[in-house]
Formats: C-alpha cells, structure tokens, sequence
C-alpha cells in the first residue's frame, strides 16, 4: 500500500493515478495509526513506571547485598589467613586481591545504584523546595532586621505568620487604615 513497487504496473490515465495517490496517502495513514497504537501500548503509565523503578531498585540491593556478603566473607578469609599462616606470603596475597577484587565490585555497584536514583522523587522535591523556601525566609528576616536597625525602627515577630512588623502600627480591620 505505502510502495510504488517496481514499476511493470502503473497507472496510465489521470483518473487512476489519483487513486494510487490517494490509495498511498491511505495506506501511509494506516501504518502511522498502527505506529501509534503500538508505541501507546507499549509505553508505561505513571503506575507502571513507579513499579518498574520499584522493583529495580529491590533487584539492585539485593545485587548489593550479595556483594556484601562476598566482601564480609573475603575480608574474613583474609584475616584468617594472616592468623592461621603467617609465613605464606603468597597465599595471604592472593586472599587479599580477592578481598580487594570483591570490594571494588560493591563499590562498582554501589556508586552505579546511586547514580541510577539521581532523580528526586517527589517527596524529595517537596522536602528540597521547603528547605529552600525556609532558607529564603531566613534571609528576608535577617535583611528586613538589618533595614529597621539602619533606620531606627523597632520590630517584632509575631508567631503565626512568622513576619515581622513594626511595634507602633495597628491595623484597624473595618477601615483598612493603619494608625
């Protein structure tokens, strides 16, 4: 339907050469909603998503556990050896590379299992922007103190708002007119 094919049939007329145009735009239509259909099957909502990322993250602690595991028992080996043989040099080596060989690994998979959750989540971004906007507020209070002690102005903190204000003016509700 999308190919022109090789050429021993084709139309001859104007009629019939705008039905193989048409025909190819048609056919060049089904296979774009085929395409599309599939890649929306295919492609993982926001649940299977956090699952996916769920079930990575357990696969790769437990890949890190057992490469715990792997460097507990080497670093005993090792010890052990020194203890139980203390005059064979190379045996005591070759436990020791072991050791060193297993302890590379976990940190290998350590440091990839942090760069593989690099991204926040959303309790993080929250947690991150809170500390950041507490930050902000900090700043605003120890500049706005600094500005009423140049000019002489005496403040206070009020506890539910956390602002600051300055003691002499009171705010008159119904009139919206401060005195």
């Amino acid at each position: 339907m999308t190919t022109v094919g090789y050429g021993d049939f084709y139309p001859k007329s104007n009629p019939s050469r705008i039905v193989g145009i048409l025909c190819s735009f048609y056919g060049v239509y089904l296979v774009s909603l085929f395409v599309i259909a599939l890649e929306s099957l295919l492609r993982f909502d926001q649940s299977e998503e956090r699952s996916y990322e769920l079930i990575s993250r357990l696969e790769d602690k437990e890949e890190l556990k057992l490469e715990a595991v792997n460097v507990i028992t080497s670093a005993f080996r090792h010890k052990k050896a020194k203890g139980d043989h203390p005059d064979k040099k190379k045996f005591i080596l070759g436990k020791l590379k072991t050791f060193r060989k297993y302890l590379m690994n976990f940190q290998q998979i350590a440091k990839s299992i942090r760069g593989n959750y690099g991204m926040e989540t959303p309790s993080d971004r929250v947690r991150r922007e809170i500390d950041d906007l507490r930050g902000s507020i900090t700043e605003l209070t120890s500049s706005l103190r600094a500005l009423s002690d140049h000019f002489g102005v005496e403040v206070i903190e009020t506890k539910p708002t956390g602002g600051v204000y300055n003691k002499g003016s009171t705010d008159d509700s119904e009139t919206g007119k401060k005195s």
